[in-house]
């Protein structure tokens, strides 16, 4: 499902990241965060899930967690997608780290 598509493909056009990856987090049906992932930065929240899920090296902004934190209130969609070496925009799984994340926070829509 593409209905954040042109928010996402805005977002990830000019990023010089390796992996563009766009999350738009939603509560109650209305677009309460969005991010990308930020390869210059970390956060508290991001190193905690990364080391508990066994991934500690992983503490780079993802654009999941980046999406909940700039939230600041109980999310319970989520919309994720990349964008491929082709510039092909694609819903996209969330790595484990954020997998632990979205669980925790029991988010139970999220469209990949």
């Amino acid at each position: 499902m593409l209905k954040y598509y042109k928010a996402a493909r805005a977002a990830l056009h000019n990023s010089t990241n390796t992996q563009k990856v766009f999350a738009v987090a939603e509560a109650k049906g209305r677009k309460v965060a969005q991010a990308t992932n930020q390869y210059t930065r970390s956060h508290a929240r991001q190193r905690d899930y990364a080391r508990r899920a066994g991934f500690p090296h992983k503490v780079y902004l993802h654009a999941e967690i980046a999406a909940l934190i700039k939230s600041r209130c109980r999310v319970d969609t989520m919309y994720i997608y990349r964008l491929n070496r082709r510039g092909d925009m694609l819903p996209s799984k969330p790595c484990a780290v954020c997998q632990l994340a979205l669980k925790e926070l029991k988010i139970k829509q999220v469209y990949k």
